[in-house]
């Protein structure tokens, strides 16, 4: 059983009223992890959200075979597999528990059903999820350009 403590935690979701909460705590489910277990793999079908309850999880992809380059950790309070939220989707990345973890565990389909039915909650749950997007695209950018700018063909 999930408390609405443990979602409340989760800093993308603070500030948003106690009724979100209550409705998100009924939805949501808690998954344990093990260090190595695959959460979800690359081009599986997206249907949850997640969020880390305790642990760490890694965010990774195939560079090549038997090289694997992780793109991001995810810490308690943060969330990850937004892919989750669009209908028909698949994942990009492959996410791995790197520790025994806890993860909060929201069904992609009942979390729109309740944006859906409640439209302020919708809007303020997206906005801060874009908000979460543009901070992880341009941290990414970030990182391509250091990188780009060491490559021999580039210096001058």
């Amino acid at each position: 059983m999930i408390s609405i403590d443990d979602i409340k935690n989760v800093p993308l979701l603070q500030g948003l009223p106690l009724q979100v909460f209550e409705k998100l705590s009924k939805i949501a489910r808690l998954q344990s992890v093990k260090d190595g277990d695959i959460v979800y793999d690359t081009e599986q079908e997206a249907e949850n959200l997640y969020m880390v309850k305790n642990g760490k999880v890694v965010l990774e992809s195939d560079l090549m075979e038997g090289t694997a380059v992780t793109l991001a950790s995810i810490k308690p309070g943060y969330i990850f597999g937004w892919y989750g939220m669009i209908p028909s989707s698949h994942h990009s990345m492959r996410a791995m528990a790197v520790v025994d973890s806890d993860l909060i565990v929201i069904p992609g389909y009942e979390l729109r059903m309740l944006m859906d039915e409640d439209h302020d909650f919708g809007y303020q749950f997206m906005n801060k999820m874009f908000m979460l997007m543009k901070l992880r695209l341009d941290r990414r950018t970030g990182q391509f350009m250091k990188i780009l700018a060491k490559h021999p063909d580039l210096q001058s």
